[in-house]
């Protein structure tokens, strides 16, 4: 059972579409955190030129002060080696950030979400949102929709991948053992989920969210519901919490995420689980 603190810091939130690509977005969903170059110019200014003394029978002539130039920036190696993506990559489309940015924060998320959360009895849920799906993360996921999407969509997602993935891969071997293998459980459940992601499962889940966005909430257990005085603003954010059975399940928000790719965004179950277990896959390669 959550505890209702945190189900009400996550309601306090407001409801976000599971899914917008924060770190997940491009590591379950297709694995595309990618760059953006942005350049960085350091600005100086000559000295002003030295201006001639009066002339008098005694000329006095004086220099300019020297004026120190600024030093070229020295940017800090980043963290498992996070190198400067292919520039043919688009941009981010948040002002200053870079990809090399955006995938650094994603992976330090993963990393610190996996160490406050270890004797936290909802673990898992906690883990799957914010250690990989990263909707409340740092880097803005919302404004990461549209061009984590373009890229996927085209020949650069390849680029991405191969780009992003050995730092993908550094992070996870520095986990500690009991952290590393439980997000490997969470990428195992969303394979297994689009494997069974057929016809008849895809209408079940549309007919669930439907009816949620109809008002027809079921599955609050009595804490929920004295919580809430009996019912919700909306009960769409139950989606992300319940399954179509009613049941509570704390991988559902990965059921969640990898539904909207397929229904909102047009992305095949089977493109999604090729790229989930080729990711999955290399990150159980030993490192070389």
């Amino acid at each position: 059972m959550v505890k209702m603190s945190l189900v009400k810091e996550w309601f306090s939130r407001g409801w976000r579409i599971i899914g917008t690509p924060g770190f997940i977005g491009g590591f379950i969903g297709v694995f595309i955190a990618v760059i953006a170059i942005f350049g960085y110019q350091s600005l100086s200014r000559a000295p002003a030129p030295a201006r001639s003394a009066p002339q008098t029978s005694a000329t006095v002539t004086s220099t300019a002060p020297s004026v120190p130039q600024p030093q070229p920036e020295v940017k800090k190696p980043k963290p498992w080696g996070i190198t400067m993506a292919p520039a043919d990559l688009p941009r981010t489309g948040i002002a200053g950030v870079s990809w090399e940015d955006v995938l650094e924060k994603s992976l330090k998320e993963m990393k610190e979400t996996a160490e406050w959360t270890l004797k936290r009895p909802e673990r898992t849920e906690i883990l799957v949102a914010d250690g990989l799906l990263q909707s409340y993360g740092s880097v803005e996921p919302e404004k990461l929709r549209e061009p984590a999407l373009a890229i996927f969509k085209s020949p650069l997602a390849t680029v991405a991948y191969k780009w992003a993935m050995p730092s993908v891969k550094a992070a996870f071997k520095a986990l500690a053992p009991e952290d590393h293998a439980e997000y490997l459980k969470i990428l195992d459940y969303a394979s297994a989920y689009l494997s069974r992601f057929s016809k008849d499962y895809y209408l079940r889940e549309v007919g669930y969210l439907e009816s949620l966005k109809k008002g027809e909430c079921y599955g609050l257990s009595a804490e929920h519901r004295e919580f809430f005085g009996g019912g919700l603003p909306s009960c769409v954010p139950l989606f992300t919490r319940f399954g179509p059975d009613g049941k509570r399940n704390p991988y559902r928000k990965v059921e969640a995420f990898l539904f909207r790719r397929f229904h909102f965004d047009g992305i095949g179950a089977d493109i999604m689980k090729a790229w989930l277990d080729a990711g999955t896959n290399y990150i159980r390669q030993p490192q070389s």
